[in-house]
């Protein structure tokens, strides 16, 4: 039994979080372009706050970008990546933060 070979491509991702009180919108990640091959070995360095997580977050399907596309490929066909979990409010993914109105008891 073979394993597939899965290749990861970002094509000019941004993320942009919306500050819903008014303050200035947020640019986590800004045109984004790289291809991780099958067996590379991959980092992502930066310092706090430059869009590390998101980017892991979106290609994980957690997060949809505001711009640009993710792919994945598995054998010769590439595929758009959009997951369940990024469908979904932050919310509704969170359902014992404030915003829900629920507490941990």
């Amino acid at each position: 039994m073979s394993k597939a070979s899965v290749s990861v491509r970002i094509e000019n991702v941004t993320k942009i979080f919306k500050d819903l009180r008014g303050k200035a919108d947020v640019v986590a990640v800004n045109d984004a372009n790289f291809e991780i091959e099958p067996g590379e070995l991959v980092t992502l360095l930066g310092p706090s706050g430059c869009g590390k997580t998101t980017t892991l977050r979106m290609i994980g399907g957690f997060e949809l970008p505001t711009k640009g596309r993710i792919f994945l490929r598995a054998g010769s066909f590439w595929e758009t990546k959009i997951s369940p979990f990024s469908l979904q409010t932050r919310e509704t993914r969170r359902p014992f933060s404030r915003a829900t109105g629920s507490s941990r008891t």
